[in-house]
């Protein structure tokens, strides 16, 4: 049996997630389409982290706006990757800059 504060937990990573991938921007490209298939492959079996590092990988080469960013950031926060939330962190800051002009 699993602890429920656990899967509370996992059920927020992956509503972050979620949203994230809801803001993405993408062309749909084939290297792109594999990636975001990787990424639902990844979040079907529970691998958070690794579902991730693909939306992550897909914003790194397509201009996101600060929504993604900050939904990936709020992800790496319930996940405890402090690194992870710093460059979703910058990314998202510059995101909301580059929204203004």
């Amino acid at each position: 049996m699993s602890d429920p504060n656990l899967t509370l937990k996992w059920a927020q990573i992956e509503e972050w997630l979620k949203a994230a991938r809801s803001h993405l921007r993408v062309k749909e490209d084939f290297q792109t389409l594999e990636i975001l298939t990787r990424y639902q492959d990844f979040l079907s079996h529970n691998e958070l982290e690794l579902a991730m590092n693909s939306l992550h990988e897909v914003g790194e080469h397509q201009p996101q706006g600060y929504r993604f960013w900050d939904s990936l950031c709020q992800a790496a926060m319930h996940l405890g990757l402090e690194s992870d939330v710093e460059c979703f962190a910058t990314l998202c800051m510059q995101a909301k800059g580059n929204s203004g002009r």
